[in-house]
């Protein structure tokens, strides 16, 4: 793997990360907003956030973000 590897001899590679909490949908919002905002696996996202996450914090900078996610059915989806 000579590219990932010349990527983390010249970026970092992160060895010793570990979950916050148990089940990982607390540790996805550790990572967005850096609190644990739930650890229910149901959470539809239907509440709205008190903190800012991430994203909201590159928008405020101008600065362009994409988000890469598998097994959604469609762009945009919401359900």
């Amino acid at each position: 793997m000579p590219y990932l590897n010349g990527l983390a001899a010249k970026y970092g590679l992160a060895t010793q990360y570990y979950a916050d909490v148990h089940p990982s949908i607390g540790n996805y919002f550790m990572l967005t907003t850096g609190k644990i905002e739930t650890i229910d696996d149901a959470f539809t996202g239907t509440i709205p956030l008190s903190d800012d996450t991430i994203v909201e914090e590159l928008v405020k900078a101008n600065k362009s973000w994409r988000c890469y996610a598998e097994s959604l059915p469609s762009v945009g989806y919401l359900g």
